[in-house]
């Protein structure tokens, strides 16, 4: 897979704006919105994105498994990511804020299926474009900040379990995007 983790990589590098400005724009309203939902939000006023950074380093695929049913193609992609991507938040009090980093983000295994529906021979080709997690990405991070709550043994593995059943109940198979 070398040529194509090689394209990922020129791919990644040149679009980190774009990842960076739809990060903020469109997924990171969702993770708000799953907090919310998650009904922990009570303790804060509001969370704020300070600053967000992709990395230099891509994700890298591992294995894939193509084959159609009926006139969709699907696609099985496994992934890793051990990159140095992270971002700032503020959890926004009445009257102060208290800064979150997220750093050393990786993905030990993330399977995913990518899904081009109702493929045709000619433009546009495919009818649209689903995509999943066939189960939970196995993924880790470093918390710092939250004023030593993140220094509570647990805490970070509590945080990581709210994320995966929410991230479950969104886009782990048969949910899909």
């Amino acid at each position: 897979f070398k040529w194509v983790n090689d394209c990922i990589e020129i791919f990644w590098l040149s679009h980190r704006k774009t990842a960076r400005d739809k990060f903020s724009s469109w997924l990171w309203p969702i993770i708000v919105d799953e907090i919310n939902d998650a009904h922990i939000s009570y303790l804060w006023k509001g969370l704020s994105l300070d600053k967000f950074y992709i990395g230099d380093e891509p994700p890298r695929l591992t294995k894939v498994s193509a084959w159609a049913e009926g006139d969709d193609l699907l696609f099985d992609l496994e992934v890793t990511y051990d990159g140095n991507a992270f971002f700032k938040a503020s959890i926004d009090m009445e009257i102060f804020k208290i800064p979150i980093t997220l750093q050393n983000v990786t993905v030990s295994s993330a399977k995913m299926r990518l899904v081009f529906k109702h493929c045709m021979p000619e433009p546009p080709f495919v009818a649209g474009v689903h995509f999943g997690f066939i189960e939970t990405p196995q993924c880790d991070w470093d918390i710092k900040g939250l004023a030593g709550v993140a220094n509570i043994p647990g805490f970070d593995e509590l945080i990581l379990h709210i994320l995966n059943v929410r991230l479950t109940n969104r886009v782990v198979l048969p949910h899909m995007l």
